[in-house]
């Protein structure tokens, strides 16, 4: 009987410690994302190949402690997987983000528990998650508790996804500050070096950058395509006609000649490529009243939201 409680305290004891996160778990997932494909990429364990992809899996010469880890490939993909050796429950992904503490210097970490922007409106195939992202919001490590007890690590390399593909859109109203014409007067009259971020983006003709530059209600990115600059402006929540009014209201009068096909529609064209628009509102400088500064052009129901600062001299057609 005695053996029989000393056995089953031993496996309770040797269970307990295989499913807690060691200490240094940062530090090894910190390995894991700065490493090289080189220094990641073992031996090839296996190869699965079909019609459309062949996915290649091979030991991690670098190893994450509690977890199962290789490295793998399929097509341009080429990431670190790594899989939990024990069963997961919530309370692994509380202490996976009480150990991530140590990162924050390095990464900005948002976890679904209390950022409910990385929850699908409908149904999730994962309970809880965390990301890792730089400061160019590259997703430098993607955590995801799934409802089969399971908790997977993906880390991209070469690559990256952005973490705008991870988030879900903001269903609140776009706010448009009271500020807001005087920031856009800002973006519109700033050098290119007053604005230029970091880079987030190179698409080889086309590279884009954060903006150093505010607008309340958007999300701003410096846009170059052979030289020519133009500040691209995406809506941070739902935009509407009161949207549009909003824009036009408040100072924007005293700053720019304004062109609205609300109150003025058959002065320009209300097409976006083959797409009609709803709304289209063109800002011109107060000087020439001829050069557009900005182009704000919006499809049916508002679905899709084109807003455009111009760079350099865009006469008015």
């Amino acid at each position: 009987m005695k053996k029989s409680i000393l056995t089953f305290l031993f496996i309770t004891i040797v269970i307990f410690a295989h499913a807690q996160i060691r200490k240094n778990f940062g530090t090894e997932l910190k390995a894991l994302i700065d490493a090289n494909e080189s220094a990641v990429k073992g031996d090839l364990i296996n190869k699965e190949e079909s019609k459309v992809i062949t996915m290649a899996y091979f030991k991690s010469k670098l190893s994450l402690t509690g977890f199962d880890s290789k490295f793998v490939t399929g097509g341009v993909s080429r990431s670190v997987w790594s899989t939990y050796n024990g069963k997961a429950t919530l309370a692994t992904m509380d202490d996976i983000a009480a150990k991530l503490a140590v990162l924050e210097k390095d990464y900005t970490i948002l976890d679904s528990k209390t950022d409910n922007r990385l929850l699908a409106t409908g149904k999730n195939d994962f309970t809880r998650k965390i990301l890792l992202t730089d400061n160019v919001e590259n997703i430098m490590a993607k955590i995801e508790l799934y409802e089969n007890n399971k908790i997977s690590i993906d880390i991209e390399k070469g690559f990256r996804s952005k973490l705008s593909s991870q988030l879900q859109k903001n269903i609140a109203a776009v706010q448009i500050g009271e500020q807001f014409a005087v920031e856009l007067m800002r973006l519109s009259n700033a050098d290119i070096e007053t604005i230029k971020g970091l880079e987030y983006d190179n698409g080889g003709f086309v590279n884009t950058y954060l903006s150093k530059l505010p607008l309340s209600g958007f999300k701003v990115k410096l846009k170059e395509v052979f030289d020519n600059y133009t500040v691209e402006c995406e809506p941070d929540g739902i935009f509407s006609d009161a949207t549009m009014d909003s824009i036009v209201a408040g100072d924007t009068p005293y700053l720019f000649t304004i062109l609205d096909s609300k109150t003025q529609p058959n002065r320009f064209d209300l097409k976006s490529g083959s797409k009609p628009l709803v709304r289209r509102i063109i800002l011109l400088d107060e000087i020439t009243r001829n050069l557009v500064k900005a182009d704000i052009q919006a499809t049916e129901d508002y679905k899709e939201v084109y807003f455009t600062i111009y760079k350099y001299d865009k006469p008015l057609k």
